[in-house]
């Protein structure tokens, strides 16, 4: 998608300065300052531009930015957790329960800010969050509002360690950030599946990656929502990699249970096999209505059911090897220590 500011340098060019200044405001714009207004008229007016024609300019930048704007990873492990536990006086509220003290009370989140997007008062969280936390979006983020605070928390904290990522550089396309909740929870005029299609593929092309968050292994919340059913099929259809990542006591248990051996490994497969984007449910009816007809009109039920049952089944394949390969190492080093013992050589980093 090309910006407001047109960077790309196929586009028809203007002044090289202006041009620049567009550029590097387009920049200060994600992490603005009080002065960066102020100083990108200072050096656009040497160029004949007027306060009014800077001012559209800023609004259409904003416009562009607030969609593909991500929460940031290291929000999400902090500041936002902490906000999250006062603002409902729970210790482990599900997004649920968020909604209700973020939306459905006296002082909505955000309903003193005019939303980039319509100009109407009242924006999505992404818009609310202290500019440094929010950036253009880095992966997509797959999940379900009835999971608890703690169990995102865990595994994206999991997730980042196993990846070895920057907290710092990780901004999600997280729905309950990105959409703008004040026009589908309150004001019912939109909802998550309008621009289905068009929306929901383009946002997963071109982000490229997806993190899915499975709250346990056994008969999983993530497998009865018709939105993440159709996510895995969607990024399975498209070929894009997906990384499935648990909360570390769900990850332990899964653990123990592949340690079973074959009557383990059976039984995880078969609870993470059953699959039925037929029965599946949205929070939203017109949702839940909107995306079975998507998969109705398309492939059918059954054929979104297989895919996904392969996704999962593949999962589980990917886990069972790590876990083994991990035990291999494990015995490669304890092999290696009575040799340290006997002759003082150091065993091999793995």
């Amino acid at each position: 998608m090309a910006t407001p500011a047109s960077c790309g340098t196929s586009q028809l060019r203007q002044p090289f300065c202006v041009k620049d200044i567009l550029c590097d405001l387009e920049q200060q714009l994600w992490d603005e300052k009080p002065d960066t207004i102020h100083r990108s008229f200072l050096a656009l007016s040497r160029h004949g531009w007027t306060r009014l024609q800077l001012d559209i300019q800023v609004q259409q930048i904003r416009a562009w930015q607030s969609p593909i704007a991500g929460v940031g990873l290291d929000y999400l492990l902090t500041d936002f957790l902490e906000m999250a536990q006062k603002r409902s006086a729970e210790e482990n509220p599900t997004f649920n329960r968020l909604k209700e003290v973020f939306w459905y009370c006296a002082d909505p989140l955000g309903a003193d800010i005019r939303c980039p997007r319509d100009g109407e008062m009242g924006c999505a969280l992404v818009d609310w969050i202290p500019p440094r936390n929010r950036r253009a979006q880095t992966h997509f983020l797959s999940w379900t509002w009835k999971y608890t605070i703690m169990q995102v928390h865990s595994a994206l904290n999991l997730w980042q360690t196993s990846e070895g990522v920057s907290r710092h550089d990780v901004f999600f396309y997280m729905c309950f950030f990105v959409n703008n909740q004040h026009r589908i929870i309150l004001g019912g005029s939109q909802t998550g599946s309008d621009n289905l299609e068009d929306s929901f593929r383009s946002n997963l092309l071109r982000l490229g990656r997806v993190v899915a968050i499975l709250d346990t292994w056994h008969k999983p919340v993530y497998l009865q929502r018709v939105w993440t059913i159709y996510e895995q099929y969607v990024a399975c259809s498209l070929g894009v990699p997906v990384t499935f990542v648990m909360p570390e006591d769900a990850t332990a248990l899964l653990s123990q249970q592949i340690s079973r051996g074959d009557a383990g490994i059976l039984e995880v497969t078969e609870s993470l096999g059953h699959v039925d984007a037929k029965r599946a449910e949205a929070w939203d009816p017109r949702d839940e209505q909107r995306v079975k007809e998507a998969i109705q009109d398309s492939v059918g039920f059954q054929r979104v059911n297989q895919h996904v049952k392969s996704a999962m089944v593949h999962w589980i394949g990917t886990v069972v090897r790590e876990k083994f390969q991990r035990l291999l190492d494990a015995e490669d080093r304890a092999r290696e220590s009575p040799r340290e013992s006997r002759d003082g050589s150091q065993p091999r980093v793995q």
